[in-house]
């Protein structure tokens, strides 16, 4: 399966995929995060993520899907990273 990537699409056979989410009273949040598989992340040598759902520090990719389950006031914001 092809996947949209900061350099392009590329085959997810030649990336490292991560996932993640978080399931609580106020939402719903599953992640998917993607980078090249001879990534020399810190992550990949250590075998810790740098911060919370973070496997490396070259994604190439990250899509996150967002379910919020109680109504409320509030700003949504949509950012990306090169």
């Amino acid at each position: 399966m092809l996947i949209t990537t900061t350099l392009g699409d590329r085959d997810d056979s030649t990336l490292l995929k991560s996932t993640g989410g978080v399931d609580n009273d106020n939402e719903r949040t599953v992640w998917v995060e993607y980078c090249e598989k001879d990534c020399k992340g810190e992550a990949h040598f250590t075998g810790t993520a740098s911060g919370p759902g973070v496997f490396c520090d070259r994604h190439i990719h990250r899509s996150v899907n967002m379910e919020l389950k109680q109504g409320g006031l509030g700003t949504g914001i949509a950012g990306e990273f090169t």
